[in-house]
C-alpha cells in the first residue's frame, strides 16, 4: 500500500504521466485538491511519517470494512499498525484513505494508443498450469491472495498478444504494454486459500509483457 501513498506524492509533484508510461495513480480520479494542498505544506520528515501513517490507516480501514484479520498480517504490517504519529499526520492519512476508498469505483479514460504500466501479475487460477495468457495486474505484491483485493480502479485484466501464454512471476514486478480501456469486469479467481469474484475496472488487450 505504500505505492498508493507515493501516487499521492507524485500527484503533488507533477500530476502528469510521461509519454505512454502510466502509473497506478493515473487510473484514479484526480486527488482531492484540499488534501494535496495539505500534503504540500509538509516538510520532508513529515512526508516520511505520512507514508507510514497512510499504510497504518489503510490497514485499519481494511480490518474494519473488508474483513482483514489481525492474524493474517505480516510482522511488518503489525509493526506499522502499532506506529504512533503526530495527530496532524494521522488526520491527513485517514482522510487520504477515506478519499481513495470513496473513489474506488470511479474510472478515468485512459490515454489513446498503447500504454505501459508496471505492477504485479496475478494468475486467475493458480492451479491451472505454468503458462497464462490472461491475468490480473495489481499495484502491490500479493494482492488478493491473502488480503482483500485493491479497488476496481487499481485492477487491470490483461489479455496477452501471445495466446500460448507465458510463465508469470508471482512476487516480481512486470511491465505490460497494450491497448487500455475503462471497462468493469467480474472475473472468477481461484487461489491457494479459496476462490471468489474479483472486480476490475480496466482491460488491456494485445498486451506484451516484460519481466
Amino acid at each position: 500500500m505504500k505505492k498508493v501513498y507515493f501516487g499521492w506524492l507524485f500527484a503533488v509533484v507533477s500530476g502528469v504521466c510521461f509519454g505512454n508510461v502510466i502509473g497506478w495513480q493515473d487510473l484514479k480520479p484526480a486527488p482531492s485538491p484540499v488534501l494535496v494542498k495539505q500534503i504540500d505544506t509538509l516538510d520532508k520528515g513529515e512526508k516520511t511519517q505520512l507514508r507510514d501513517a497512510y499504510y497504518k490507516a489503510d490497514l485499519k480501514y481494511r480490518m474494519s470494512n473488508s474483513g482483514l484479520k489481525l492474524k493474517s498480517l505480516s510482522i511488518e504490517d503489525k509493526k506499522y499498525l502499532g506506529g504512533v504519529f503526530d495527530k496532524k499526520i494521522e488526520a491527513i492519512a485517514d482522510a487520504m484513505v477515506r478519499y481513495d476508498r470513496d473513489e474506488a469505483g470511479k474510472l478515468i479514460t485512459p490515454p489513446a494508443g498503447r500504454v505501459k504500466i508496471k505492477g504485479y501479475a496475478l494468475p486467475l487460477d493458480l492451479g491451472k498450469g505454468a503458462k497464462f495468457s490472461t491475468f490480473m495486474l495489481v499495484p502491490v505484491v500479493g494482492a488478493c491472495i491473502h488480503v482483500p483485493p485493491p479497488p476496481a480502479n487499481q485492477m487491470v485484466l490483461v489479455h496477452l498478444e501471445d495466446k500460448d501464454g507465458v510463465e508469470l512471476p508471482l512476487y516480481a514486478a512486470v511491465t505490460v504494454e497494450g491497448q487500455l480501456k475503462a471497462q468493469g469486469v467480474k472475473s472468477k479467481a481461484k487461489f491457494i486459500d479459496g476462490q471468489g469474484i474479483i472486480d476490475s475496472g480496466y482491460i488491456m488487450t494485445g498486451a506484451k509483457i516484460r519481466m
